[in-house]
């Protein structure tokens, strides 16, 4: 009997087997099928990663391209040999594979290719597939009878067929619209140094005076020579260098670099008969970006050595484009636009931080305001309420010391003056108005700022402010000196109660006019009773607990 349901209960599961395997065979079979007829609509049955040569053929061009051994990477070796752009290679490819096949007939004797303008196509696609074993040609002819197609065929099929006009548009390349147009390929995230060195020339009209008539010619004034420095430190902030040493801005660097990995080629010099017109023995700009090498570069596993890559802008071009020579680390001269110029000629303020202070406010345990009227020192305990350092026995508002703490920390240059002032007196500084200091545990770390009084320039009130240790003068909010001129007074704990709202569980409240309630806390719930009711009446928690609050943070003041 117990052998007989083991065997039923055996061939049950073969079974179940059997009937999964071929649900499964099933699924996968109906996949394929349902593939290979989404291919079959397509001009070429195959997709576009298996593609590892490209022969382009126009009225005007001959292109050929190749898949290097590097992922993805593709490279021209007709007209010109160079680093191709691998997104503009797959998206052509792509498109002539997907495109579809309509109206498909076969060839015969009584068909004349000419008829349809295949005999002399006037755009050939040649492809070299993976695992096939011969090259694979579309033709693209004439204008079919119906509207936006055109004649095509492989020239291997005997068949024609009509495809999307577009298609043509998408095959109708010239080199530079093949071609790499990367400025310089660097990664954001491996740049580690970036060297900007400018010598910018600003035009300007000069007065010439020839057989005794005055006219204006064009020309230049060259800028002071300026070096701009900065550095990624091992925590991945940016420090400038140059001109000052500072705390970078992050995001402007980024920016900057991002711009020359983003921005593209404006042309292509590739024979250059008078290379002293491009203006690069007295560039403008010249930048070295020091990066990390991936481990798939040059066959290297170490991630700590870096490549150089480097960048000469030279003279403007004089054609209408007006664009700028530039040569790269590898020898080869382009032109690049407005956009990437501007972004190198960048003022060095604007790649530092405006942030003036680097201590966390969680970490801050020492907090003096200096002023010509009063001094205020505090300093916070272990357990984190803050005291007055020369008196222990009046208590501190910790809310109000914290809060003014982050104003400090929050507080923003609003511009850089100057890293040299030849005097601190014009900006007020000679004798600030209030200096504010903070350290942390034990003065491992003091940081403080200098602000000077309210000054007048260009019938604007300013006040201006210098970083303690820096020669360095900022702009900062006309409301600085005013926000930070606080006396003792201001930090005194003036509160009546000290209890906190989550432990009251009873209070009474007596109003003007003689009326009483209380309040009971039952639980998680809050109730109220005056003294006409018999039981206590639910109330919503926070009206409880605005009262409970409001008792809690009464103030005194002396008069």
């Amino acid at each position: 009997m117990t052998s007989m349901m083991w065997r039923k209960t055996y061939v049950s599961a073969i079974v179940f087997a059997v009937l999964l395997a071929i649900c499964i065979g099933d699924h996968f079979l109906t996949k394929r099928v349902r593939e290979s007829k989404e291919l079959s609509k397509h001009i070429f049955a195959f997709k576009e990663d298996g593609v590892t040569s490209v022969t382009l053929v126009t009225p005007t061009e001959i292109i050929s391209l190749e898949k290097t051994g590097k992922p993805e990477e593709w490279e021209m070796t007709q007209p010109i040999k160079t680093l191709a752009d691998k997104d503009a290679v797959k998206s052509m490819v792509s498109d002539a594979i997907s495109a579809t096949r309509f109206g498909e007939f076969a060839v015969d004797q009584t068909i004349k290719l000419s008829d349809y303008g295949l005999d002399a196509p006037t755009h050939k696609l040649m492809l070299k597939v993976k695992d096939q074993p011969r090259e694979l040609t579309l033709l693209v002819g004439k204008q079919s009878p119906e509207s936006g197609k055109l004649y095509a065929k492989i020239e291997t099929e005997e068949k024609i067929f009509s495809i999307y006009e577009y298609i043509k548009d998408r095959l109708d390349k010239k080199p530079f619209d093949l071609r790499d147009r990367t400025i310089l390929a660097v990664s954001v995230d491996d740049v580690r140094r970036v060297v900007l060195a400018r010598s910018i020339k600003l035009p300007v009209e000069i007065k010439a005076t020839s057989e005794g008539a005055t006219k204006s010619v064009p020309g230049f004034v060259t800028k002071a020579k300026e070096e701009i420095v900065v550095a990624k430190a091992p925590t991945g902030d940016w420090q400038m260098e140059k001109p000052v040493g500072w705390k970078g801005d992050t995001g402007e660097i980024e920016n900057l670099v991002r711009k020359l990995d983003t921005e593209k080629v404006a042309s292509f010099i590739d024979n250059p008969t008078t290379p002293s017109r491009f203006g690069f023995d007295t560039p403008q700009i010249a930048v070295q970006i020091e990066q990390l090498i991936q481990p798939t570069d040059k066959g290297t596993t170490a991630t700590t050595q870096t490549q150089t890559l480097a960048l000469t802008v030279g003279d403007r071009e004089t054609s209408p484009s007006r664009n700028y020579y530039a040569k790269r680390g590898d020898g080869s001269i382009v032109t690049i636009g407005d956009s990437l110029f501007e972004a190198l000629a960048v003022k060095a303020t604007q790649l530092r931080s405006k942030q003036l202070f680097a201590l966390a406010s969680a970490d801050i345990v020492r907090f003096e305001i200096e002023t010509a009227k009063s001094n205020v020192h505090l300093s916070k305990n272990d357990q984190g309420r803050w005291l007055f350092a020369d008196d222990a026995a009046t208590t501190v508002d910790s809310q109000a010391v914290n809060e003014k703490v982050a104003s400090l920390l929050g507080l923003r240059a609003k511009d850089f003056e100057t890293d040299e002032p030849a005097s601190l007196a014009q900006y007020k500084l000679d004798k600030p108005f209030v200096r504010l200091t903070v350290a942390n545990k034990d003065n491992k770390r003091v940081e403080s700022l200098e602000i000077g009084d309210v000054a007048t320039r260009d019938n604007e009130r300013v006040v201006f402010g210098r970083v303690g240790g820096l020669q360095s003068v900022v702009l900062l909010d006309v409301s600085a000196a005013d926000n930070f001129d606080l006396p003792k007074d201001k930090f005194i704990d003036r509160s009546l109660f000290g209890f906190d709202v989550a432990s009251v569980v009873e209070a009474s409240v007596r109003q003007i006019g003689g009326t009483t309630f209380t309040l009971l806390r039952d639980g998680d719930t809050w109730k109220v009773q005056r003294a006409e009711d018999k039981e206590p009446r639910r109330i919503p928690n926070y009206m409880a607990e605005d009262v409970v609050r409001s008792v809690r943070d009464l103030k005194f003041y002396e008069r």
